[in-house]
């Protein structure tokens, strides 16, 4: 199905017709214009209307009372078409920007699902890693969930700015374009993620074998989230993520109705990924 924005219908206002009629392009053109069919009118008025060699003033306020009107007359039709052009480019526009807008949704909810998913397969397998012992195994399944977390912090954040963008674009303009979240029943809440995140991390600190790794892993370089190094993303991990939670859930939760749409707002539960005992 094709998606697009209607362009906006054709309203006369007089400010705006003034100031384009009066401006130095439209002049020229309108100018131009205006003579021609001033000469022409002249030319037909001698025959049909004016006595044989009409004196002066009076071919003049003919001259003058048709270049006037021509110009009227022209600068409207200039006016209607630029302005026509101007609402069916910026329909183009913005049609162009909503369907990046709802693709972009789209697209980062499925990858926030994906990375939320990998996240919690990581988290047990760090787990399980702890339970046995393997001390540079843990670490590593450690800092790879955190990158699953950052990457689902990031996708949380474009989903929050942008259905609100999705929104704006399409407020008070006629279209076709669904919500931008239909056909997204769920989207993953990384919460539990966290609190089983910072449990292993927690646990693992207080084994000195584990602690002894971590304190020549944690200035690693990384970029997790935005964060340098892997100790700076473990620390402030949780907060971001929270964060950005927090904002998806009241994007969705405090949505308008999209005017003009033929579909309304798509209710988005929140679920949870994998709850952890």
């Amino acid at each position: 199905m094709s998606y697009e924005v209607q362009p906006a219908k054709l309203s006369f206002d007089g400010k705006e017709w003034l100031s384009s009629s009066l401006s130095v392009a439209n002049v020229g053109c309108s100018g131009c214009g205006a003579v021609i069919v001033s000469l022409i009118l002249l030319t037909w008025a001698s025959k049909a209307l004016l006595p044989p060699d009409p004196p002066f003033p009076m071919w003049f306020r003919y001259f003058a009372a048709g270049a006037i009107l021509a110009y009227v007359l022209i600068s409207l039709v200039v006016y209607v078409v630029r302005k026509a052009r101007r609402n069916s480019a910026q329909a183009r526009q913005q049609t162009t920007e909503a369907l990046a807008l709802m693709d972009g949704v789209k697209k980062h909810a499925d990858y926030l699902t994906y990375k939320a998913n990998a996240a919690a397969q990581t988290l047990k397998a760090a787990a399980v890693e702890l339970k046995e012992e393997a001390f540079t195994p843990f670490w590593d399944a450690i800092e790879r969930a955190a990158g699953d977390l950052g990457e689902c912090q990031i996708s949380c954040e474009w989903i929050s700015t942008s259905a609100p963008k999705y929104d704006e674009v399409l407020r008070g303009r006629m279209h076709n374009f669904p919500d931008c979240f239909q056909g997204i029943e769920t989207l993953p809440d990384c919460r539990p993620l966290l609190e089983e995140f910072y449990r292993l991390v927690r646990l693992a600190q207080r084994d000195f074998r584990f602690a002894n790794i971590w304190e020549h892993r944690q200035t690693r370089k990384v970029m997790i989230a935005g964060f340098a190094s892997l100790g700076e993303a473990i620390r402030s991990l949780e907060a971001t993520v929270a964060r950005s939670m927090a904002e998806l859930r009241n994007t969705i939760e405090t949505r308008p109705l999209q005017a003009g749409s033929p579909a309304g707002v798509a209710r988005i539960a929140l679920r949870l990924v994998i709850p952890f005992p």
